[in-house]
C-alpha cells in the first residue's frame, strides 16, 4: 500500500501501471485535507519541527548566531532517530485512522468525522 495525496497531478496511467506491475496498491487520500489525515503531517513532521528547533538552539547558544544548510545536514540524522521511531511512527497511523494496536485498520467513520469537523467548525 503507498499513502499519498490524491492531487489529481500524482494519478498518471505510468503511475498506475507501475502500481500494477509492482503489485502496490495506491491509497488516495482526498486533496487539500492532509492535514487531518495524513500520518507524516498528524504525527511525524511536529515531532521532527521540534528537534530541528533544539538542533538551532544548540548550535547558537553559545554565540554562533547562523545557521546555515551545513548546519542542518549536520543535525538532521540525529533529528531523524530521535523523530522516525517505531512508537511515533505507529501511533501518527493510528492518530489518522489507519491503524490499530499496530495494524492496518482502516477506520472510515474516524476519517469522516474529522472531515465533517474541519468544514462545520
Amino acid at each position: 500500500m503507498l499513502i499519498i495525496d490524491g492531487q489529481s497531478s500524482y494519478i498518471t496511467d505510468d503511475f498506475l501501471i507501475y502500481c500494477w506491475v509492482h503489485k502496490i496498491v495506491p491509497f488516495l487520500l482526498p486533496p487539500h485535507l492532509t492535514h487531518l489525515l495524513q500520518p507524516l503531517d498528524i504525527g511525524i513532521f511536529q515531532p521532527l519541527k521540534h528537534w530541528h528547533q533544539e538542533d538551532v538552539y544548540n548550535t547558537i547558544q553559545y554565540g554562533d548566531v547562523k545557521y546555515d544548510k551545513i548546519d542542518f545536514v549536520n543535525g538532521y540524522q540525529q533529528m531523524r532517530n530521535r523523530t522516525f521511531k517505531k512508537k511515533t511512527i505507529l501511533y501518527a497511523f493510528e492518530k489518522a485512522g489507519l491503524m490499530k494496536a499496530g495494524r492496518i485498520d482502516i477506520r472510515p467513520e474516524e476519517v469522516l468525522d474529522k472531515i465533517r469537523v474541519y468544514f462545520n467548525g
